[in-house]
């Protein structure tokens, strides 16, 4: 309690006391700080996990879990961790910025404790030792009719043509094909938004077919190529015909070798080393150490997949 006090300046004498507060101080950058209210996300999420882990499994004991679906770019780093030993598969929504963002969205994973998403979502693996599966992804053009104007495209990577659209996919499903460690892709959404925008403003060429559900040919077929190729694994060696990841003649964001995330589209080759843990917090509980179940273990037979109808949009 004293270091809490401490942090906090307080006079409290148990946490009991903070029941009835409506507010402590203002949000600031302190270091203290920041580690307590990691500490206290951290605390949260793992209550929450562990509550829906044991009604999953006291209701369904031989199924997959198969994660809380995080906002790749958001997602705070505690909260990540706390999941580890109540699902099967981390699963994360991802999708993608314009590259000249990416040093912004750095300094607020370094500010805010977020995750960073760089080399196709490595560090969600390096935090979990989990299967990652991405439950969201997409890309839109301007090509297609609808306005696409929210998310705002100046923001949200967005391309001109169904064409690099096709190339985008391609390039995004190879790199995940070379982790290891992504299971799986879901493709959002079936159909184009509509053009006058759904519940929540989004009116985008996320879809695999339009308003009228007539096919972007040249998005789906390249899927089928491409997933199809999920299944050779393991993949062959790169001068093995079997295994070809060159097949885009086109790669719009400069990156002729999707073989390789070192000179990706997603990746500006930051260093994402310099993440901290919070092991000094002054927010403890002592009450609960929790543990992972020992009845569920990683799923590995997750395919490649597309067509995902959540409602969710392209946030999560």
């Amino acid at each position: 309690m004293a270091a809490f006090n401490l942090v906090w300046d307080l006079g409290i004498l148990s946490f009991d006391e903070l029941l009835p507060m409506t507010s402590v101080s203002a949000v600031s950058f302190d270091a203290d700080k920041k580690a307590d209210r990691a500490a206290f996300a951290g605390f949260v999420a793992e209550r929450f996990f562990k509550t829906c882990h044991d009604a999953i499994r006291a209701a369904d004991p031989n199924h997959l879990i198969l994660g809380a679906r995080f906002i790749s770019w958001v997602a705070p780093r505690e909260v990540v961790r706390a999941i580890v030993p109540y699902t099967d598969v981390v699963s994360v929504n991802h999708y993608m910025v314009f590259p000249i963002y990416f040093g912004m969205m750095d300094w607020l994973a370094d500010t805010l404790g977020w995750m960073h998403v760089h080399d196709m979502l490595q560090e969600y693996y390096d935090e979990t030792n989990l299967p990652v599966l991405i439950t969201e992804f997409s890309i839109r053009a301007l090509d297609a009719g609808v306005p696409s104007t929210w998310p705002p495209n100046w923001f949200f990577h967005t391309v001109q043509t169904q064409a690099e659209r096709a190339d985008f996919f391609e390039n995004y499903a190879r790199q995940t094909f070379r982790t290891g460690f992504i299971v799986g892709y879901h493709w959002f959404s079936y159909m184009d938004e509509p053009p006058e925008g759904r519940f929540d403003g989004e009116n985008s060429n996320f879809g695999l077919v339009d308003n009228n559900d007539n096919p972007w040919t040249e998005l789906t077929e390249r899927m089928t190529a491409v997933n199809a190729d999920a299944y050779v694994w393991p993949l062959a060696d790169d001068d093995d015909d079997t295994a070809d990841d060159d097949t885009s003649d086109d790669d719009t964001a400069g990156d002729d070798d999707t073989s390789s995330d070192d000179d990706s589209i997603f990746d500006d080759d930051g260093d994402d080393d310099d993440s901290v843990t919070d092991d000094d917090s002054s927010f403890d509980d002592d009450d609960d150490d929790s543990e992972a179940d020992d009845d569920t273990t990683p799923g590995d037979n997750l395919a490649a997949a597309s067509g995902d109808d959540d409602d969710g949009g392209c946030c999560g």
